[in-house]
């Protein structure tokens, strides 16, 4: 299945709305922006809103952050009728492929089957877990801090670059909005 990269930049654009929808459904509320903050950072330009097509079909999205020298997957679906199908195993070695950079993503603790299988897809990847101790910022108004870990593909991240990362996402990620949150 060949696979498109459409990148979203303004909410005006009819994906963003498919897209969204299925960032709802895919992610528990305190892990996701509300609307209006979403829609600010569709124009920054470190950050990548890409819906992902089959031919005309939205088939899933990838939502990620070029910084200095790492790149950050923040969010990742697949519509649940091509689940399972290997898309999100093509759209994440893709993004690999294109950046050439260290990768981190956050994943919840391995508490529950479902985030069992999500770990496990993501070292069949290549990805490491990462064993530092790592809350999520809040994404939206009133949110709390949410316990994550880290993995990253190639290899295990340092501390300083931990620390980077941690740094890169206060800036990009989350000091901009401190006055909306």
């Amino acid at each position: 299945m060949k696979l498109v990269f459409c990148r979203v930049t303004n909410s005006d654009d009819p994906l963003f709305s498919e897209a969204w929808s299925l960032y709802e459904q895919a992610f528990p509320i305190m892990e996701r922006r509300e609307q209006e903050l979403q829609c600010q950072l569709l124009g920054e330009e470190r950050y990548h809103f890409d819906v992902v097509k089959s031919g005309t079909e939205m088939v899933g999205f990838i939502m990620w952050w070029h910084f200095d020298r790492l790149v950050y997957i923040e969010h990742l679906a697949t519509h649940q009728p091509v689940r399972g199908r290997g898309i999100g195993e093509q759209i994440v070695k893709a993004l690999l492929n294109e950046t050439g950079a260290k990768v981190v993503l956050e994943v919840e603790p391995p508490v529950s089957d479902m985030n069992r299988r999500r770990i496990g897809f993501y070292e069949r990847l290549g990805f490491q877990l990462n064993h530092y101790p790592y809350q999520q910022l809040p994404l939206r108004r009133n949110g709390k801090s949410v316990e994550l870990l880290l993995m990253s593909s190639p290899g295990s991240i340092t501390e300083s670059e931990l620390a980077a990362f941690k740094e890169q996402f206060q800036k990009y990620c989350y000091s901009p909005f401190l006055s909306y949150l």
